[in-house]
């Protein structure tokens, strides 16, 4: 991140003056880490608490299904 900035946004919206994101906690915290003080987030005011939480689960699961990506080996077909 420190070489190439925070590439894409982050989703969430606005909780009185917060922003509350429906997932990106690790992206962030990463961006923080690397001395990056603006990320841009997509505020949605029409995502209710329902909303939020389904969209966060499903990211949730998202990653949870996801491997590190890994060379294929000559052995694999």
């Amino acid at each position: 991140m420190r070489e190439h900035g925070f590439i894409g946004a982050l989703d969430g919206r606005l909780q009185g003056r917060r922003v509350q994101l429906a997932y990106g906690a690790r992206r962030l915290a990463a961006a923080q880490a690397a001395g990056i003080e603006q990320i841009p987030v997509y505020l949605h005011a029409d995502w209710d608490d329902n909303a939020l939480l389904t969209i966060s689960r499903r990211k949730r699961a998202a990653r949870k299904t996801c491997r590190p990506w890994r060379p294929r080996s000559p052995s694999c077909r």
